[in-house]
């Protein structure tokens, strides 16, 4: 038993004693000096009674005092260790003390991180941006600043009179997904979005990039892969036309024989099937070559798209109209599925997406050429981020890995007589749409093309 302890035993001790004395004196003794002696106990118990009331509030108020310091972070306050009470009120003030030690210790620990995480947020090569649901500001970087050209933000709401498109993309882009953002020539920025829960708190964080450097690597990494692909071609027509010539030119040289008359040649009829062979020859590699020089003129002169509002439906039964003959023609299975019960409407040029869904079906149409039970499905609808989408679905052959990394290469193509102009002009198509042309092969599966539009 500590000391603390035995003084409240004590005082309580000496209170019932007291009352004890009253009780007997007063039915026990009944005379002058009882009540005297009454009298007595009662002071003595009022005396010891507040005294204890003393002793315990003194300790509550440290109790209090000590709860409000850890309460309102008051980690200064410090507690007497040589207390008048006793060696016990000097052990808790020395535990209180303690207490408040940890947790200042742990503050300072939490305040030193917290410069440490500001210090790395705010010297990363990354703009970060976020916000509460009501659209607090809690992060915006010192790179975010400089890549978006604000410097001052509190609320999210505050970038729409500055960037509407910018605030857009804020406010709309879902978990996982990305968007870009042109800001100037030089400053074309990558937003990716991410949510933290913290506690009863949402927060959504964004990540924001400048890819010019990346995509003018890639721009130039394009021009020479079209070059490569250009000369490959041209060198590929030209070179059998030379060596043609060549024989031709021999043909006519040393087996066209004059008449008698000097103005008529005549030629035997092997050398003469050799000269309409290599005639029929040069006539097919120029027709060829002709068709990818157009090719590549159509891929570099896509007319501009003439927007108005293209309800899915409609756009899907015409194209259904357009190719139900080569559909029939080919015994293909063929479905078009509507995965949305309400009217989808989107902005765009209806001329163009129509050339790009016939393509992604003729495509399906030529993979299915091998393909016991082909079958051709058009779907359309809302994805699972609510963008309006079109697929092409297909049980053909499928595409290789290989073939997937440069299926949107211009001119790249694993058709024997194919350009490698459709896809590639198809997916320029739709980013002209503020959307995307994606695909997903498994061989001899499934094949599915996805257009998706991205909301303006």
């Amino acid at each position: 038993m500590n000391k603390f302890q035995f003084s409240i035993l004590t005082r309580l001790f000496f209170i019932l004693l007291m009352i004890t004395v009253m009780v007997g004196s007063y039915f026990l003794v009944a005379s002058t000096y009882s009540y005297f002696i009454i009298g007595a106990a009662f002071v003595i118990t009022v005396i010891i009674t507040y005294q204890l009331f003393q002793y315990i509030d003194k300790t509550n108020k440290k109790l209090i005092k000590f709860l409000n310091a850890i309460q309102y972070s008051d980690f200064s306050l410090r507690f007497p260790i040589n207390d008048n009470l006793s060696d016990s009120f000097s052990n808790l003030n020395a535990s209180f003390n303690n207490v408040i030690g940890v947790f200042k210790k742990e503050r300072l620990e939490k305040i030193e991180h917290l410069h440490y995480l500001n210090t790395i947020v705010n010297h990363v090569n990354m703009g970060l941006i976020a916000f509460q649901g009501e659209g607090q500001i809690e992060i915006f970087n010192k790179r975010a600043k400089l890549l978006l050209n604000i410097f001052s933000l509190k609320n999210i709401k505050d970038i729409a009179p500055i960037n509407d498109k910018l605030y857009q993309i804020l406010t709309t882009l879902s978990v996982g997904e990305s968007a870009t953002l042109s800001i100037d020539d030089k400053n074309k920025l990558a937003i990716f979005a991410t949510t933290l829960k913290l506690s009863n708190r949402n927060i959504k964080i964004f990540g924001i990039q400048n890819i010019y450097k990346e995509l003018l690597s890639k721009e130039v990494e394009s021009w020479q892969k079209l070059a490569s692909v250009l000369r490959h071609e041209i060198m590929n027509s030209i070179t059998p036309i030379n060596s043609i010539n060549s024989t031709l030119l021999t043909v006519v040289n040393e087996d066209f024989k004059t008449s008698s008359d000097d103005e008529n040649y005549r030629v035997n009829k092997e050398s003469y099937d050799d000269l309409v062979e290599g005639l029929v020859t040069i006539n097919e590699r120029t027709k060829s070559l002709v068709d990818f020089v157009n090719g590549y003129r159509d891929y570099t002169s896509i007319p501009k798209p003439v927007y108005q509002k293209i309800v899915l439906e409609e756009l899907m039964d015409r194209i259904h109209s357009l190719m139900k003959n080569e559909l029939r023609l080919h015994k293909l299975q063929f479905e078009c599925i509507s995965e949305h019960s309400d009217q989808i409407v989107i902005l765009g040029d209806s001329n163009l997406l129509e050339m790009v869904i016939i393509n992604l079906i003729k495509n399906s149409i030529d993979a299915c050429t091998h393909t016991s039970n082909p079958k051709v499905i058009l779907a359309y609808g809302y994805d699972d981020s609510d963008y309006p989408f079109i697929s092409v679905s297909d049980n053909g052959m499928g595409i290789t890995p290989e073939a997937l990394e440069k299926i949107f290469i211009p001119f790249y193509t694993t058709k024997e007589t194919g350009t490698g102009i459709g896809l590639s002009l198809s997916r320029q198509i739709v980013e002209m749409h503020n959307g995307s042309l994606t695909v997903h092969s498994i061989p001899n599966d499934q094949t599915t093309f996805k257009v998706q539009f991205y909301k303006n």
